[in-house]
């Protein structure tokens, strides 16, 4: 648990909750959600690696290696917890990917999931999207993509009405380390298809904005209907990050599904 930085935003008896940042954000981006359930459960978020506080091992990165750093995070988790409990995962973009590789290739360390704002992989022209990203950030710096990443993140009529937590938003991308933030875009890109996310036998709900371009409505339903019993709910107004723009609706949401499922 050392490459990462882990943090409890949140206490109580009942079963943890571990949440997991969108690319260029930090565990901070949760304290909101935390709030909500405080004393009645553990709610614990974490940096990736390149993030926040987390360190930035010599790259390149995959999905699958940021997923060994959340697998171990999470082992530690269970055992240092006094009952032993499985947490939910709840990861948002990049956090989502996450999740699926941990759904697939740990699922006894889950009791259930929400991928929220995340898509089942990548085609080329995502990826050559990714790459004029990272040739940006590589000749200019954040400040060349910054702008670009917002509007991808709030929608228009929430960064109209909200310019606060907009310009908030801006200035904690813009403190990224460029190279780190280079190499965890590189691992995004390379994202496809997760082997073994069909035998998936938890309980998961996959979340999309109805605004979202970066991970649209029917990339999130794609996702679902690769996961047996999964379930799938679109948030109206809101683009990449509904825990931002439609916080009581995405929590809402998640709380429906640990009450359905008894988590």
């Amino acid at each position: 648990m050392s490459l990462l930085h882990v943090q409890r935003l949140a206490d109580g008896p009942g079963r943890p909750l571990v949440c997991s940042h969108a690319l260029g954000l930090d565990h901070q981006m949760w304290r909101g959600l935390a709030r909500a359930f405080d004393g009645q459960r553990p709610v614990w978020a974490y940096d990736h690696r390149g993030h926040g506080r987390s360190a930035a091992p010599p790259g390149p990165w995959t999905l699958d290696d940021m997923a060994e750093d959340a697998q171990s995070m999470v082992q530690g988790l269970i055992e240092a917890d006094p009952h032993h409990r499985a947490p939910v995962w709840l990861g948002l973009s990049m956090g989502g990917m996450v999740g699926q590789h941990l759904l697939a290739r740990a699922p006894a360390l889950l009791a259930g999931a929400v991928l929220a704002h995340t898509v089942p992989g990548y085609d080329d022209a995502a990826r050559a999207a990714w790459a004029t990203r990272i040739e940006a950030v590589r000749a200019a710096g954040m400040g060349a993509v910054v702008q670009t990443v917002v509007e991808r993140y709030l929608s228009a009529a929430f960064r109209t009405d909200r310019p606060m937590q907009a310009s908030e938003l801006r200035d904690q991308l813009l403190q990224n380390n460029a190279h780190a933030y280079m190499l965890a875009c590189q691992a995004v890109a390379g994202f496809g298809p997760v082997v073994g996310l069909e035998a998936t036998r938890l309980p998961v709900l996959v979340i999309s904005g109805q605004l979202d371009v970066g991970a649209p409505p029917q990339a999130g339903e794609a996702l679902a209907q690769r996961i047996p019993g999964a379930r799938f709910q679109v948030l109206d107004h809101c683009a990449h990050l509904s825990p931002v723009e439609q916080p009581s609706a995405f929590l809402a949401e998640v709380q429906a599904l640990l009450d359905a499922h008894q988590l």
